[in-house]
């Protein structure tokens, strides 16, 4: 973010390597990738490109990959600050949102069409 410049953060990361308490393309909570993201350095989705199914996390792959935010910065995201402000402040933070959230379980949803 100081560079001015956005990185599209790798969601194949995330399916492929946040696996602790998440479960790939079978689902995850919000809350145990922002974890994720502070413990790990994150990559551009140009160097670790998103494949529509569970794979493996190499081993190297933070060596190998472009990291879009260090480890450790993780706690810099801006979903993160937002949420950090909201319980400190009370209330709402204006701007825009920066992640949502779906409870996808119900068979219901998995009926919606998406144009």
């Amino acid at each position: 973010m100081s560079t001015g410049k956005l990185c599209s953060l790798s969601e194949q990361q995330f399916v492929d390597c946040d696996t602790k308490n998440d479960h790939g393309c079978n689902g995850g909570l919000m809350d145990f990738a922002f974890q994720f993201a502070e413990e790990h350095s994150l990559c551009s989705e140009e160097s670790f490109p998103y494949s529509a199914k569970d794979g493996k996390c190499p081993a190297d792959l933070e060596s190998t990959c472009s990291v879009c935010i260090k480890k450790g910065r993780g706690d810099r995201l801006p979903g993160r600050e937002v949420q950090r402000r909201r319980r400190h402040e009370g209330g709402a933070v204006p701007g825009p949102g920066v992640s949502t959230k779906t409870f996808a379980q119900n068979t219901n949803y998995k009926f919606i069409k998406f144009f």
